[in-house]
């Protein structure tokens, strides 16, 4: 279930925010939030815009959480290739 609020600085207008609930991740289980505005979820879900442009004011892992299903240490321990 979302909660949602009224927010001004996460995008450039201002919008109705939610607090989505991830899917859990495929590695350890776990869910968390994610906070963004209605709109802004809705151009990447179903007007294919990329996570990147739809979503620019969150971080990266949790861009790539949104996609993949996979959290950031979930990420490191278990695809990242050592570095020699």
């Amino acid at each position: 279930m979302a909660r949602q609020n009224q927010v001004k600085d996460m995008t450039k207008g201002n919008g109705t925010a939610v607090e989505m609930l991830t899917k859990p991740c495929l590695f350890c289980g776990m869910q968390q939030f994610i906070r963004l505005t209605e709109d802004d979820f809705k151009k990447w879900a179903y007007e294919g815009v990329y996570v990147q442009d739809a979503f620019p004011y969150l971080s990266a892992s949790e861009r790539e959480l949104l996609i993949s299903g996979i959290h950031s240490q979930c990420w490191r321990d278990h695809l990242e290739t050592e570095k020699e």
